[in-house]
């Protein structure tokens, strides 16, 4: 007989946003959980696109970013996505940076995927190559 295939397309997909600031992160967590208490909390911390090409200044970045956006396709739709721009390429190697030295976050290299917990705070972290693991980033978003 003939097989029959159908596409299985959620309704909802991970709810995604964009932010630059320790402030804006801290807002679109707390607003991650008000829209879905319960729901996971994913920040993607990656380096900003330069105009005109668009694409990251980090090599990392550019590489992981198709296997991200693969990943998210299938992330549970109780899922906040918040993409963290950390700057520039000299605004980030500056030893300086705030990412580096909040206690939370211990941001170290570009990109990095972390996952929140309301009580719990950071529960998981994927660092640099492990952002391009497309097996690695899906169990991951999953989780």
């Amino acid at each position: 007989g003939k097989e029959e295939t159908r596409d299985c397309v959620k309704e909802r997909m991970a709810h995604q946003v964009t932010v630059s600031g320790k402030a804006a992160l801290d807002a679109a967590v707390a607003a991650a959980w008000s829209r879905i208490p319960k729901g996971s909390v994913f920040a993607y911390f990656v380096a900003d696109k330069v105009p005109p090409s668009n694409e990251s200044w980090c090599p990392d970045c550019r590489h992981a970013e198709p296997v991200i956006n693969a990943a998210l396709r299938t992330a549970p739709a109780t899922a906040s996505f918040i993409t963290v721009n950390v700057g520039l390429r000299d605004v980030w190697k500056s030893p300086d940076h705030p990412y580096r030295h909040d206690p939370t976050l211990r941001i170290t290299g570009v990109p990095t995927l972390l996952k929140w917990d309301k009580e719990q705070g950071v529960t998981g972290r994927l660092v640099e190559d492990d952002c391009c693991d497309q097996e690695r980033v899906n169990s991951f978003l999953q989780s």
